[in-house]
Parts: C-alpha cells; structure tokens; sequence
C-alpha cells in the first residue's frame, strides 16, 4: 500500500522522517512519500530523510501570534506542491499530526483542497498527547479529535502516554534510554548531543504502520515468497475507510535457536506434530500480547466494528493453525460483521510478528478522559475567557444552523456505505493429529453475545 504523508507542525513532521527513514532500510518496494509542512524553520531544517524541495515553511507574519493560521498559510500552495510530485500507483493520503498543537487546525481547509484536487482518501495518523502537558492541551485534544472526524475518512490514532511509557521499559533494559553516547572521534568520555527523546517513540509508530504498509509488497529485486492469504492495500483501506477511530497492535518475539537449524525444515517430513503445536501457540500468544498489551490506542476487542490480523516472519515459521484460531476468536470478539487478514512472508528475519488493527471503536477510555478534562475546564473557566477552538460547536447548534452555515462547518466530510458483500470468512479446520489450542485463548465476555444479537 502506498501513501503519501503530510507531515503538520513538529511533531508530524518528524514522525514522517522516521516513516521514510524505516521505508528505505525495508528492502521492499517503496511505500512512504513525504511532504513536511511548518512554521518552525530549525524543525525542517533537522530532517534528515524528507527532501529538501518536500520541505514547506510558512514563515508566521506574527511570531508572538501562532494561533492565526489561516493568515500565513494558505492548504491551496501545499496541494500545488503535492500536484508536482510522481506520485505513481497512490492508495491514500495521510495527515500526520499532533493533537493539541497549533498546526492540526490546518487539516479541514488541507483535506479540502486534497478532495477536489486529488482522487485518493484522506486519513490521518494522530497522537494523542501526554498528561504531563497540560489540561489546556488535553482539552484541545479533544476538540481536535472531533474535528478531524468530519474531515477525514478515519483517524489512526496512537497514544503517547502509552508509547513513551513502553518505550521507556524497553530501553531502560536495554540500558539505553536518555543515557549518554560516547565517540570514538571525539574521544573517550566525551559525551554526544542528547538524543531526542521522542526518536525511539516516532520508530516505535512507524515500525507497525511501516510493516502494515508494506503486507503484499514484492521486493526491490521484484521478488517474494507467496502469501497463503494475501492482504493487499484494497482490503486494508475497506477495514479502516469510513471507520472513525482506528487502533494498531503490534507484537514480535524473536524465533528461538533449536537444534538441527535450517537443516531441520530440509528433512523429508517437515515439523513434527509437537513442533506444529509450538508454533500455533506462539502465534496465540503474541496475538493475545498484541490486543492486550500493544495496541496504539487501549480499547476492549468489544468496542471495534471491523478488524484485520496479519502474522509475519519466515514462511516455515508461520502456523495457519494459530493464525485460523486468532482470526476466529476475534472475529467472535468485535462487535460488527467484518474481519479481514492474510500473512506476510519474510525470510530475512529472526522474528515472528502479528498486527491487528481495530477500526471503528467505541467507547475508547483515552478519549473519554481527554472529553473530561475537557469538560471540567469548560467549568471553571469564564465565558469571557473561552474560545470558539477550544470548546467546539454543540450539536444541537449545527441542527438550527442555516443551510450556508451547515454547507461550511460540514465541508469535507466523506460518507462511506459498508459492503454488504463482504462477510466473515469460513475457517479451516484443525490438521488432523493436532491438539486443538482454541481452547487456550481468552474466554469472551457474555455481553459480547448480546452485542452481536442487537447488531
């Protein structure tokens, strides 16, 4: 699937440098073009991997001023640059943003000019900010959020509170986190300019999006090994257009040593049946990490319309078994009719992966709190003090509204009706002598039962 990415303000604009860097370094057929859009000239100026010529700046008329975007920056000469590049076989247009910032007010004028001037749907990749920013910033999150639901055909949303908090673990076991770097150029004991503390959480995003990205891809040689159930970029933009609220869970374990390396899987026979169960339930359990431990967003498998699962690795490493009982016990868990998924073969790996993406969800407990803080600060704040920003249209507003005032506070907005066509799917059974490890996988809640009744 290709797309190209616009990144807004600073942290948009990084997180697509990251995006682009881990789409070079794949080895698969190029997937990220990126444009980076700001009004900060020292944020351009540090990308590394967006060209030059890619690099917009709006210079503010007011620095003092940054919240009158519409006066410095016109959607209008950015789609004219978008409009220059080969863009060749595109599949979408994602926004990249942060929500609370300045710069994502940009998004409904740029969607706009994107729809009248481009064919391809527009989605954005949005984090949601820390709690340690601040009330006003979280308020604005909200409202940022609900903005961009009548703008776009679905929002990606992926939490920051979440991510820095595992990226933290994670490093601090490996003893690298905010530690300071040595070079040997420079000598021993001196230390390197502090490494942005946000990099290995942009890397964190953009390895899941990245590798969703590239599912049915062939190689930069024009080579790939073929997918059992292949997922291409048609089946993932049906999982996630039109679906609102979006979530990716990744989860990976590296493919442990056994004896008789890869002479083992050139033996007359293949794997043993206990060899078969090992992987099945590997596939289980990162399935399991994914929704429970991993997802870019925390929700309840309840709470999502559609999903789609993706399993990959070396193709020997791969269990259909475990991926059929994955795929059914979520599809039993979502509350709507559509599940979709496939696998993808990779052969220059150690690694076994799975992403489920969730799409469509409701209630999400994240967004709820942003909706509180929100709520909370509209009480104790004076109405002199409040902003049209900050505290959106009610909607009992838009239904007395004039017929021009709807046609400009709905602009943009794209609906999109379900394909009945499209039905969950039937499974495989079990092979015969295998235990069956269904079994193993959580039990599902019984309102989950009355759910799908009322759908």
């Amino acid at each position: 699937m290709k797309i190209l990415a616009i990144g807004l303000g600073s942290a948009g604009c990084r997180l697509v440098d990251t995006l682009l860097l881990h789409d070079k370094r794949s080895g698969t057929a190029r997937c990220v073009d990126g444009v980076a859009v700001d009004r900060d000239e020292q944020t351009l100026t540090a990308l590394r991997h967006v060209p030059d010529r890619l690099k917009i700046f709006f210079s503010p008329l007011d620095p003092d001023k940054k919240t009158d975007l519409s006066r410095s920056i016109t959607s209008d000469e950015i789609v004219a640059k978008l409009l220059t590049l080969d863009r060749g076989e595109l599949d979408a247009v994602v926004i990249v943003c942060g929500l609370g910032g300045g710069m994502v007010d940009l998004v409904p004028a740029l969607a706009r000019e994107i729809r009248e001037s481009m064919q391809e749907r527009v989605f954005a990749l949005a984090t949601l900010p820390r709690t340690v920013e601040g009330d006003a910033v979280l308020s604005k999150a909200a409202s940022d959020l609900e903005m961009l639901s009548g703008v776009v055909d679905g929002t990606i949303l992926f939490d920051n509170d979440l991510l820095y908090e595992r990226v933290q673990v994670y490093q601090a076991g490996k003893g690298r986190f905010n530690k300071p770097r040595t070079s040997r150029r420079n000598g021993p004991g001196r230390e390197q300019p502090q490494e942005d503390p946000w990099l290995p959480v942009n890397q964190h995003v953009s390895r899941r999006f990245g590798l969703l990205l590239r599912a049915g891809e062939i190689t930069e040689e024009g080579q790939q090994e073929s997918a059992e159930v292949v997922l291409d970029a048609g089946e993932i933009l049906r999982t996630i257009s039109g679906m609102g609220l979006i979530t990716i869970g990744y989860a990976a374990e590296k493919i442990p040593d056994e004896p008789g390396g890869i002479l083992r899987f050139l033996r007359k026979g293949g794997d043993t049946a206990v060899t078969r169960q090992r992987k099945a339930e590997r596939v289980v359990e990162l399935a399991r990490k994914a929704l429970n431990e991993e997802m870019s967003v925390a929700c309840d498998l309840a709470a999502a319309q559609k999903a789609l699962v993706l399993i990959l690795g070396p193709s020997h490493e791969l269990s259909m078994k475990g991926f059929m009982a994955v795929r059914k016990w979520i599809d039993q868990g979502i509350s709507g009719p559509e599940m979709r998924s496939g696998d993808y073969p990779v052969e220059n790996t150690r690694y076994i992966g799975i992403i489920i993406v969730l799409s469509g969800l409701h209630p999400v407990p994240r967004v709820h709190e942003l909706e509180k803080v929100r709520n909370n600060l509209r009480k104790n704040t004076p109405p002199s003090d409040m902003s049209a920003r900050d505290f959106p249209i009610e909607p009992s507003y838009l239904e007395q509204s004039k017929p021009q005032e709807m046609k400009r506070i709905t602009l943009g907005v794209v609906s999109e009706r379900v394909d009945p066509s499209v039905t969950r799917r039937s499974y495989e059974q079990p092979a015969a002598g295998d235990q069956d490890i269904e079994a193993d996988l959580p039990p599902q809640p019984a309102f989950q039962e009355e759910t799908k009744k009322n759908h």
